[in-house]
């Protein structure tokens, strides 16, 4: 069982996370191995990194108003150092601060005081536990500083995955539904099966989670993909390939052409097939590598706007019937007009239809 402990421990003992989520949802993102977190270049990736992640905000607050420790620092004990769980952007920005003064910058001597004793609170008794990641998630999941969508995903798949807990119980520890759970997960799981593929492997990134995201979200899509909720996986061979087709860049006949972009790019592109498969004809368009998804998308309109005449002709009927006594003696020449158009605008329809039809 965890134990937390809280301590003050200098600024030179605290480690930067070189795994923070953060840092995963980058096309560069290269897992460092614990025995060279404490590593200077290490550290300096990963201070460069977190001052991307528009840090100057957080140092000039510390800077006019101090360090506030309402959140505390959470670390644990690594090889005589502490690694940061939560609290890797004020690290950064308490480090910033100290290599600014270093430099000349005249700063409060209360805060440079405070980095030789940091408020943090220590996690104890559990190496790599549930405890850790679910820590991180109270904040970033459903909390004030939330983390983007792949990132919150890497979290719900970790505490599945690593640490054995259902949905409901990630559900309650990261304040999401258990539906929410359950849809970040598979979409994990759906990008690792491409991660696999032989031929679009390469191109299986964080940003592509979006688009397995939506997919999961369709049933439609999760039906034309035989998605298994037990294997997490596609289960029809061709149309995932088809899928991974559509997401990827076509790679061109000619080594010296460019590659043409994928045809669907958002989740909004991947939503438009709800409309799009349960049409043949659109469907085969979608699937022609020569044609476009805007295409498609005209098939579906045009099916559409022709179909929507029944229901707008209804609407009508509905109305006429609902005519009273007094709406009818008070019909306006420009009424009767209307009224004699819709009679023989059907009169035309109906007599066409019969010439098309007689034997």
């Amino acid at each position: 069982m965890a134990e937390l402990r809280e301590d003050t421990l200098p600024i030179e003992r605290l480690l930067l996370d070189p795994n923070n989520y953060r840092f995963q949802a980058r096309g560069d993102f290269i897992r460092v191995k614990p025995d060279r977190f404490a590593e200077p270049t290490v550290q300096a990736k990963a201070q460069v990194r977190l001052r991307d992640e528009s840090l100057r905000e957080l140092k000039a607050s510390i800077l006019a108003n101090g360090f506030i420790p309402i959140e505390r620092i959470v670390v644990r004990a690594i090889d005589g150092n502490f690694l940061v769980l939560e609290g890797n952007r004020r690290l950064a920005a308490l480090r910033w601060i100290l290599e600014e003064h270093k430099a000349g910058a005249e700063v409060d001597p209360k805060l440079l005081k405070l980095m030789g004793a940091i408020p943090v609170i220590i996690v104890e008794g559990e190496e790599d536990g549930a405890l850790y990641s679910a820590l991180m998630g109270i904040r970033h999941v459903s909390g004030i500083k939330q983390w983007k969508g792949y990132e919150r995903a890497q979290l719900v798949q970790e505490l599945i995955d690593k640490h054995s807990l259902d949905s409901g119980e990630v559900a309650d520890r990261l304040g999401m539904s258990k539906v929410e759970v359950n849809r970040r997960y598979r979409a994990m799981k759906a990008l690792e099966q491409m991660e696999t593929d032989e031929d679009y492997g390469e191109y299986a990134d964080a940003s592509l989670y979006p688009i397995f995201h939506e997919a999961l979200s369709q049933p439609v899509v999760r039906e034309w993909l035989d998605w298994n909720n037990e294997s997490n996986r596609f289960e029809d061979v061709s149309n995932r390939e088809s899928l991974y087709a559509m997401i990827t860049p076509a790679k061109p006949e000619d080594d010296d052409e460019d590659e043409a972009p994928p045809k669907l790019t958002t989740y909004s592109d991947v939503r438009l097939l709800r409309d799009i498969l349960p049409s043949d004809t659109a469907t085969r368009i979608l699937l022609d590598p020569d044609r476009d998804l805007a295409e498609a998308v005209a098939v579906v309109q045009t099916t559409q706007v022709s179909q929507a005449w029944r229901s707008q002709v209804a609407r009508t009927i509905e109305s006429l019937a609902r005519l009273g006594l007094d709406q009818v003696t008070g019909l306006t020449d420009d009424d009767i007009a209307q009224l004699k158009g819709l009679m023989a605008a059907c009169e035309t329809v109906l007599t066409s239809h019969g010439k098309l039809t007689k034997n």
